[in-house]
């Protein structure tokens, strides 16, 4: 870890390309705490270097080779490989193939209001997909597309997020809920959510007893506090970021008196020092992969290793 700053520094030396200009390309967001550059699509391939959580790498292709492999691009315009498992898409160049492609404010055409047009070989920035459309952006401009016209070489790869996570973007609220001004609407979307909880909760219980692994990504071989987390949240179609960190800034905040089962609970020296994430359970207790020594464990959701809650998120 220490070596990491000599590492960035050293890209102009032909390591590795962290691109600033970077719209029209697509972009990579390592969500591992250490990922292995390699001089080849393989792990026997030399490495180049590592990278680490929260770098930004530009990809080339996907590559199909002892596992899922992406192609991507160092400095001095030659190629290297990473693990697709440990590199989140978070931006992918697409390229509209019809005129006057209408760019709405929510993934739905009944509910939504066309933001603005895009034309054939206009190029946008997949930033997610949601059902059958891409959020996008184009020059700035954020909106939702239908995605069978846009052309992406990448788009397969791109992130997933469901429709609960989706807002409209001018009104920053769900069709059909508060914007109505229905109270029935309103009770059945917190049914829903309460609902979820109750699954997401009965599904991380079935990996207590099951090791805690430091940058691990499985549920039953090993996995690290946030990695349980996210793929927890996965299996139902909610996308979060790699760290605890990053996981803290993201959905909705609550509060400890309106906590519901399935919010994550986020631990540290302070709301910038985030260290620790869990899942919260219910009845005070949250379920997390704790310590090397405990694995994922069921205890108290009010404090974690001396730290008390910093942030309580709502992410369903």
């Amino acid at each position: 870890m220490k070596n990491k700053k000599y590492l960035i520094a050293c890209m102009s030396l032909g390591t590795l390309m962290i691109p600033t200009a970077i719209f029209g390309k697509t972009i990579g967001t390592v969500n591992a705490s250490a990922l292995i550059v390699r001089k080849g699509p393989s792990t026997n391939a030399a490495v180049v270097t590592k990278v680490y959580s929260g770098d930004k790498l530009e990809v080339l292709e996907p590559v199909n080779s002892n596992g899922i492999w992406y192609k991507i691009l160092t400095a001095s315009n030659q190629t290297a490989y990473v693990k697709q498992d440990y590199l989140e898409l978070t931006k992918v160049d697409g390229t509209s193939t019809v005129n006057n492609l209408n760019i709405r404010s929510y993934p739905d055409v009944n509910n939504s209001t066309v933001l603005f047009k895009v034309n054939k070989g206009d190029a946008v920035e997949i930033l997610y997909k949601v059902g059958k459309f891409y959020k996008v952006n184009y020059k700035g401009k954020i909106g939702f597309v239908f995605a069978e016209y846009i052309d992406s070489a990448l788009a397969e790869y791109a992130m997933v997020q469901p429709l609960a996570n989706c807002r409209d973007i001018i009104t920053g609220q769900k069709p059909g809920s508060t914007i109505s001004g229905s109270t029935n609407n309103s009770s059945n979307n917190a049914q829903n959510t309460a609902n979820l909880g109750e699954e997401i909760v009965a599904y991380a219980k079935q990996f207590l007893g099951n090791p805690y692994v430091y940058g691990g990504n499985s549920l039953t071989n090993g996995v690290d506090c946030s990695g349980f987390t996210q793929q927890v949240m996965k299996k139902f179609g909610i996308n979060i970021p790699r760290t605890s960190s990053d996981q803290s800034r993201y959905g909705k905040s609550v509060s400890t008196s309106e906590l519901k089962k399935g919010d994550l609970l986020f631990f540290g020296p302070s709301t910038t020092n985030i260290t620790h994430v869990g899942l919260f359970i219910g009845d005070g207790q949250m379920i997390h992969s704790s310590t090397p020594a405990t694995g994922i464990i069921i205890s108290n959701a009010y404090s974690s290793n001396n730290y008390r809650i910093q942030v309580a998120r709502r992410v369903i």
